[in-house]
């Protein structure tokens, strides 16, 4: 529109607008442990406010996968608790979750395998999953 001569003019102007929605990259670190194909990480790059399939959850031996965090120390409030399959991006930015892992506990049982030897002290012992058992 060429708007010539002198005077005023009430007449409004709309011009098109071009908005472009955001399409953040979210990487899913399996913080010590790894997906299906050995990757320690995953990325989705979708658009902000839009629902997303996360990927199979990680895995590490003697863990059980406790769900992503937005810090590697697992500390807080899940941004995404285990067990979820989708949830929705809220994020504009590109961002890094870390999988939080919980040590699986174990009983270890000692037995004399049949001698006439004994056991001092505790017959069985509870661990979790990486520490000395004496």
């Amino acid at each position: 529109m060429r708007l010539t001569g002198r005077g005023n003019y009430k007449d409004s102007v709309t011009a098109p607008a071009r908005v472009t929605m955001a399409t953040p990259t979210v990487t899913f670190n399996a913080n010590g442990g790894s997906f299906g194909g050995g990757e320690s990480a995953q990325s989705l790059q979708q658009t902000y406010g839009s629902a997303y399939r996360l990927p199979s959850a990680p895995s590490r031996p003697g863990y059980d996968f406790a769900g992503y965090y937005d810090n590697a120390e697992g500390e807080g409030t899940p941004v995404v608790p285990a067990g979820s399959t989708s949830t929705t991006v809220r994020v504009s930015s590109d961002t890094v979750l870390y999988a939080k892992w919980s040590a699986r506990s174990y009983t270890v049982d000692f037995v004399t395998g049949g001698t006439a030897a004994t056991i001092s002290g505790p017959t069985s012992v509870t661990a979790a999953y990486g520490d000395k058992v004496t």
